[in-house]
């Protein structure tokens, strides 16, 4: 019962964490300058465009990936422990991803990404 409530306790701290992500975020997004610049990546320039019939793979990748994970997590024995890390790991990264949202500065993205 100690651990569930260890558990209930981390998984808070996970949801605030992910409250001030999208805070920051959206911030970053609808206060963003409309500029046109565009930054150069050098993978554009070597890579060539995939076709459309491998325009899901990597869906279907991270999809797999994902849900063996979940999986593989239930299925252990001590999945409190496992998944108590885990939000652990995402709140610390959620964290410091909100701060380099917040103080990065970017031209806008392409209008098919928004």
């Amino acid at each position: 019962m100690h651990n569930l409530k260890i558990f209930f306790f981390i998984f808070s701290f996970f949801l605030i964490f992910l409250y001030l992500h999208n805070v920051s975020r959206n911030i970053v997004y609808f206060n963003i300058n409309q500029t046109e610049n565009i930054l150069s990546d050098f993978g554009f320039s070597y890579i060539p465009i995939l076709s459309e019939n491998y325009l899901y793979l990597s869906e279907y990748v991270f999809t797999f990936i994902i849900c063996s994970n979940i999986i593989i997590i239930f299925i252990h024995p001590d999945f409190t422990k496992i998944l108590s890390s885990a939000f652990i790991i995402l709140s610390i990264l959620y964290f410091f991803r909100s701060i380099s949202f917040l103080s990065t500065q970017l031209p806008s993205p392409g209008n098919n990404y928004i």
